[in-house]
């Protein structure tokens, strides 16, 4: 019999990781580095520096035909007919109810052909759900392409400096949320303008047998070995989603504020548009907030959240101790009417009270370096 461990995925970098001092451990069905030197140490190195991270893992959906932008305006809240090749949108597919499926960068490839990016924990799941809108359309194919790809992200200040040397200086003027078909030192890769850490950086799409090689040439120009752990700290210090956590087949894009990517009166038909519609239109709904502890303490997902008569009031999603801002942090989903920057709520920490407060987010600013035309 086999065991949990023996049926964990591996990316092409799991002896790399092995070799660098990784501290390996399961998450979403893969084995995959938490960290390596230690989570402060690896966050602080992106912030400040560059570090890499091993993102194999995200499965990646290939989608081609006369009919992909049809399937993608099904799936999708979002408007797909924006993208123009080259150009990426971040979006979610939502169920019937208005839940969410998933949340996945879509790359525009060319005319007729795209590329999902998915979570990790997802990919089966979401690969069988773009199957089943792909069977209304009759010019249109997909494919699963995950164990054949690798994927490693750049990020950090010096992402841009460090990259030039192998890939020129044309990625200068590579935009925010763009990408770009290019060799780096003999790997054929797609690299984009992108990241999940509020830092300038990059994420790099490779043949999965190219990958360990691209990983070490980019550890010998300066870039560190990075893990999950600092991925998760960095990521939610700027407010970012995560599913599981923000988002899931219970909880709606509106209510994890994602307003901003969907065109939910485009003409097209999409999947959970009336159940969205109705959402909006009641305006009851919960509302995704960030928070900051104004006493010592660390919030974790599933924490209580309280008023000022004790009252309860919402849960959180993510928390943790922020490297940047040296204190208790966290997103959580409460009532609309204490979402107000400002508003005094209380976590529960171990049956302990913590006052905290509501505030706007990214709780450290942004410095994605947007690119010039």
């Amino acid at each position: 019999m086999k065991t949990n461990e023996e049926r964990l995925q591996r990316t092409p970098l799991h002896e790399a990781h092995l070799a660098d001092g990784g501290r390996m451990v399961p998450f979403g069905g893969w084995e995959m580095p938490v960290q390596y030197t230690g989570i402060t140490e690896e966050h602080q190195l992106v912030r400040s520096s560059v570090g890499i991270f091993d993102v194999s893992h995200m499965g990646q959906i290939a989608i081609n035909g006369k009919e992909s932008l049809a399937l993608l305006h099904y799936l999708c809240p979002g408007d797909p007919g924006l993208l123009n090749p080259g150009k990426i949108m971040y979006g979610v597919f939502c169920n019937h109810g208005g839940g969410v499926v998933d949340d996945l960068l879509v790359y525009c490839l060319a005319e007729e052909e795209y590329l999902l990016v998915v979570n990790a924990s997802r990919i089966e799941e979401d690969f069988a759900w773009v199957e089943k809108a792909a069977a209304h359309f009759a010019e249109v194919s997909v494919e699963n392409l995950s164990r054949t790809k690798g994927m490693v992200a750049l990020q950090g200040p010096l992402a841009e400096a460090l990259l030039a040397d192998i890939a020129g200086e044309d990625i200068v003027t590579l935009q925010y949320y763009w990408s770009i078909k290019l060799s780096l030192d003999g790997c054929e890769v797609l690299l984009s303008r992108s990241g999940y850490t509020g830092e300038d950086g990059f994420e790099i799409i490779c043949e999965a047998d190219a990958t360990e090689r691209l990983w070490t040439t980019l550890q010998r120009l300066g870039a560190r070995p990075c893990g999950l752990g600092a991925r998760d700290t960095l990521r939610t210090e700027m407010g970012y989603c995560l599913y599981g956590h923000e988002l899931g087949p219970e909880i709606s894009p509106l209510e994890a504020g994602l307003l901003w990517t969907m065109a939910l009166e485009k003409e097209a038909d999409f999947i959970g548009r009336d159940a969205l519609l109705r959402q909006r239109q009641e305006g009851t709904y919960r509302r995704l907030v960030g928070f900051k502890l104004q006493e010592k303490g660390i919030p974790r997902p599933d924490c209580s959240v309280h008023d000022d008569q004790d009252r309860l009031i919402g849960i959180v999603s993510s928390g943790t101790f922020s490297p940047g801002l040296q204190k208790g942090v966290g997103l959580a989903f409460i009532e609309p009417e204490f979402r107000k920057k400002g508003t005094e709520v209380q976590i529960d920490i171990r049956t302990k009270r913590r006052r905290a407060q509501v505030v706007r987010l990214p709780f450290v600013k942004s410095r994605v370096k947007r690119g010039k035309k």
